[in-house]
């Protein structure tokens, strides 16, 4: 599924993920399997229910690009993938035909979001990992958080 994606989305996700030198140690296996669960078995099915409720599509195309991001990343450790992650990239990527949300665009735009709420400021400097995520979620919310990213998005597609 991943290798339906453009070599440049998957060179951009690991780009990201380098330039994040400090927190490249915790995007093991099994921490990346247990965040591809998480995010196929609880965001993604409450972002079905969200736009069910009349969210904006903006909620699906963001976890279906969460999905398909720790996806590459895991890919690059070891590109077999367990039952039960296909299962949940399977379910994404039926969701995204059905609806219409482009992965590539999806997975990019995750990249964008990512550069505003974890900031490499944070992510390579003296900052362990758990201070960096919770200085870089704490500017991110200073900054309008989601909603703010999701205007900003729209506004300017």
């Amino acid at each position: 599924m991943i290798e339906n994606l453009s070599p440049h989305t998957s060179d951009m996700v690991l780009t990201q993920t380098e330039a994040r030198a400090r927190w490249v140690e915790y995007d093991t296996l099994d921490r990346l399997d247990a965040m591809l669960l998480h995010e196929g078995t609880h965001e993604l099915e409450e972002a079905v229910e969200l736009c069910m409720l009349g969210a904006s599509a903006f909620v699906l195309a963001s976890e279906i690009g969460d999905v398909f991001y720790l996806a590459i990343k895991r890919a690059s450790l070891s590109p077999d993938f367990t039952p039960e992650i296909l299962v949940v990239m399977q379910r994404a990527t039926e969701l995204a035909e059905l609806t219409g949300i482009d992965i590539d665009a999806a997975v990019r735009t995750k990249i964008f979001r990512n550069d505003l709420k974890y900031l490499h400021h944070f992510s390579n400097n003296q900052y362990s990992y758990a201070e960096g995520i919770d200085l870089s979620r704490q500017q991110y919310q200073l900054n309008g958080g989601d909603v703010a990213f999701s205007e900003l998005y729209l506004y300017m597609v």
